[in-house]
């Protein structure tokens, strides 16, 4: 006799799954029909929650290797792409959950203390092993201690961030073959600046004072790439948390985002491009899970027992919540392709497929 087949609700356990909702409100005899979708939404919210900590624990193991090779890094671009396309569901299933109204809500509300959306603990820990930072651990104190101890491992451990920084300070082409490409950058830098001040101070449309001021701001701008030639300089600003990647990191990650074109760096560009679209996706959850529970409570304590409680924590980490900034903040170090310091020929040949 042959065997049967997977059935599809056993496969996927639908009938566990569809038993989950279990209502406060029916076992208090109250008519509150809309916390069956409340449930409905933050159960979906924690099962994408899930995927998204699979998705980016397989992107660590790949990026921990020793060689975290060119097909390796694609990997890793398809998963930080799926994570985005997750992130963007995330924001319009608020759009869902704002179909319910305040008052609707708070024909339950109240049966939810203490629980509260503050106790995501799996959104705490991806946002921790992508490499944020939490200078402020008071969401702690509302968590069991079997996901406080996972917290915590994760705090202690290395990081998506800790992990990108040291493969991008083992990249090998910044100086190869008797080519210092920062001495050639650093003409570069001066050039454009220079080239920039001269179109101020050629602008009819501006005062002679208002030129003054201009140039002023263009040669400040030249200033700032000193980080980029003064290891001490980095050094310092790193200890004040102006920068987290390490110097020869933010190097390697400026000189992929120049030469993006180049065919092997095509793809370690498109993992930190990515990267820096999934601190704004997050950043854009955030922002529109605290509209709507504003729009819900409004100043009220919130279910966890404190005043604005997970929207204070959104809020600050919309300021804060940013595990990649410093590749965003590679945008101010770019040149014009025209500007830039041709690359030797060995060095095109390595970067590039030849046949």
């Amino acid at each position: 006799m042959p065997k049967p087949g997977i059935y599809y609700s056993d496969y996927l356990a639908v009938d566990e799954l569809t038993n989950m909702q279990q209502l406060e409100s029916t076992k208090h005899n109250l008519d509150a029909p809309d916390e069956h979708l409340f449930i409905i939404i933050h159960q979906a919210y924690e099962l994408w929650f899930k995927q998204l900590l699979f998705d980016l624990d397989r992107m660590m193991t790949l990026a921990k290797q020793e060689q975290f090779d060119d097909a390796d890094v694609l990997k890793a671009v398809g998963l930080v792409d799926r994570m985005n396309t997750i992130d963007d569901l995330l924001v319009q299933q608020v759009d869902v959950l704002d179909t319910m109204t305040p008052l609707d809500f708070m024909d339950f509300r109240n049966l939810l203390v203490p629980a509260s959306g503050f106790q995501s603990w799996q959104f705490r820990l991806f946002e921790t092993r992508l490499g944020l930072k939490h200078h402020s651990t008071g969401f702690m104190a509302a968590l069991e201690p079997r996901h406080k101890k996972v917290l915590e491992e994760a705090q202690n451990a290395p990081t998506l961030f800790d992990l990108l920084n040291k493969w991008l300070g083992r990249t090998p082409f910044l100086q190869k073959d008797g080519f210092d490409f920062w001495q050639h950058y650093r003409k570069a830098v001066e050039t454009m600046v220079k080239e920039e001040e001269q179109l101020v101070l050629s602008n009819p449309h501006l005062t002679e004072d208002e030129k003054q001021l201009e140039a002023a701001k263009v040669r400040e701008t030249g200033q700032s790439f000193e980080v980029l030639f003064d290891e001490n300089q980095h050094q310092k600003l790193q200890e004040a948390g102006a920068w987290r990647l390490d110097y020869n990191a933010l190097k390697a990650a400026l000189f992929i985002m120049l030469y993006r074109d180049e065919p092997l760096l095509n793809a370690p560009f498109k993992l930190m491009d990515g990267l820096i679209q999934l601190d704004q996706t997050m950043n854009l959850w955030r922002q529109r899970h605290m509209q709507m529970a504003q729009r819900m409570i409004g100043q009220k304590i919130s279910t966890g027992g404190m005043s604005g409680g997970s929207q204070a924590y959104l809020a600050k980490t919309i300021q804060t919540g940013l595990a990649f900034k410093d590749f965003a903040a590679l945008s101010t170090f770019l040149l014009p392709r025209k500007n830039l310091p041709p690359l030797p020929e060995n060095i095109r040949k390595t970067l590039g497929f030849n046949y």
